[in-house]
């Protein structure tokens, strides 16, 4: 009778860590700016936006989907910027980054109005139209390898580049100064300085799964022998 049991918790407990593991990136919205947890930290201009046609819709629930089409609770968005400086990973002269929790569209075709609402409750990262403005932002990947950015990776946004580094936001990526130079291909090149410690952590929780069936399904077997007549 015990056997069972404890092949139903094997199974229980390798769905339960195997769903973890594979779970979409949240958007980060808690406990301030982190800055190991961004994939990368560009200064740059935002050259202009775009609504993302066919997006996903979601009108709440427990979990957001995980599916490509979605991009947050609010109007999804695809933004551009001329990039200047590179302070964390690699990018090009051109980059795009996505959004889906700052702004909110009202209406259709030519009467649709946009309301910036990134400090709402959604944590987005734009209160105003960021178009032709400079901005000193950290960068987060999506498990579908988009960039994105949050409430609270916004250090910097200003008519031109910063002349100092001593403000609050600029003053947490102070280690990184002074950067680099984007890089001179035109095409958008984006990726994180830890992507080879990134690669480790899936493996590891694998090797978790795999070793905590293993001693459970021991444990059932071992049982069982020791309760024969």
């Amino acid at each position: 009778m015990r056997r069972p049991i404890l092949l139903l918790l094997a199974v229980a407990m390798t769905t339960a860590l195997l769903a973890r593991s594979a779970a979409p990136v949240a958007y980060a919205c808690s406990g301030g700016f982190d800055l190991t947890a961004t994939d990368l930290v560009v200064g740059g201009t935002i050259t202009g936006w775009e609504e993302i046609p066919d997006a996903l819709e979601w009108r709440g629930g427990v979990d957001a989907p995980s599916d490509p089409d979605f991009y947050g609770p609010y109007t999804a968005i695809r933004l551009q910027m001329a990039v200047d400086a590179v302070y964390k990973g690699s990018a090009g002269r051109r980059l795009e980054m996505v959004s889906g929790n700052t702004v909110i569209a009202r209406g259709q075709g030519d009467t649709t109005e946009y309301q910036w609402v990134g400090s709402s409750g959604a944590c987005g990262a734009f209160d105003y139209d960021p178009t032709g403005l400079y901005w000193v932002l950290g960068l987060y990947e999506d498990e579908y390898g988009r960039l994105f950015p949050s409430l609270f990776s916004v250090l910097y946004s200003g008519d031109s580049p910063p002349t100092s580094f001593d403000s609050y936001g600029l003053a947490q990526i102070q280690s990184l100064l002074p950067g680099s130079p984007p890089s001179e291909d035109d095409e958008q090149v984006a990726s994180s300085a830890d992507d080879d410690n990134d690669s480790i952590v899936p493996m590891v929780g694998v090797g978790i799964v795999i070793l905590l069936v293993t001693l459970t399904l021991g444990a059932a077997f071992a049982w069982r022998r020791t309760a024969r007549p």
